[in-house]
C-alpha cells in the first residue's frame, strides 16, 4: 500500500470512531436511565459510624450480617487438639511356674497375683495378660499392646 492510501485509511477508521463515540453521548443523554428500588423486607434502617463517615440504610440482613463480620479474625483453622498420651503400660501380674508342653495342647502353670496356682491354654487370660505361645520353660504373653517372654522361675523372681 502507498503511504497515501494507509493515512487516508487512518482518518477514515479514526472519524468513524468518533461517529460512535458521538453517537454513544447522544443516546446517553437523550434516554435517560431510570433505577427502580424496591422496598426492603426488613422495616426500619440502622446506620454505621466509621472514622469521619456515616453509612446509612442499611436495611438488609445480609448487609447488616456483613458490617458485623470480624475481618481481624485469623485466616487459618485452630491446630487440630493433641491426641491423648497413650495409657501407661501396666507390668505383667503373673509368674510363671512351670510348663508342660505336648504336641497339640500345651499347658502353663501360673501363679496369680493372689498367690494361686492356674493351668492355663494358649489364648487364655491370666491376671492381666493373654497367654500367646507356651514353649519348654517359657511362654509369651501380650499385656497393655506389648508382647513379653516369661520364663520359670524361682519363688520370688520373675
Amino acid at each position: 500500500m502507498k503511504p497515501r492510501n494507509v493515512r487516508t485509511l487512518l482518518w477514515i477508521s479514526t472519524a468513524f470512531a468518533t461517529g460512535i463515540g458521538l453517537g454513544s453521548l447522544l443516546w446517553a443523554v437523550i434516554v435517560p436511565v431510570t433505577v427502580e428500588t424496591f422496598p426492603s423486607k426488613l422495616s426500619g434502617t440502622s446506620s454505621i459510624e466509621t472514622e469521619g463517615s456515616s453509612v446509612e440504610n442499611f436495611s438488609r440482613l445480609e448487609d447488616r450480617q456483613a458490617a458485623d463480620l470480624n475481618l481481624h479474625r485469623p485466616l487459618h483453622d485452630a491446630p487440630p487438639p493433641a491426641a491423648p498420651p497413650p495409657p501407661p503400660d501396666v507390668p505383667v501380674n503373673i509368674r510363671l511356674s512351670g510348663t508342660i508342653v505336648e504336641p497339640g495342647h500345651s499347658r502353663a502353670m501360673i501363679e496369680l497375683p493372689d498367690g494361686s496356682m492356674e493351668l492355663k491354654n494358649v489364648g487364655d487370660e491370666a491376671g492381666n495378660a493373654r497367654i500367646l505361645k507356651i514353649d519348654d520353660g517359657k511362654i509369651t504373653v501380650e499385656s497393655s499392646g506389648h508382647q513379653q517372654v516369661l520364663v520359670v522361675s524361682k519363688t520370688g523372681e520373675n
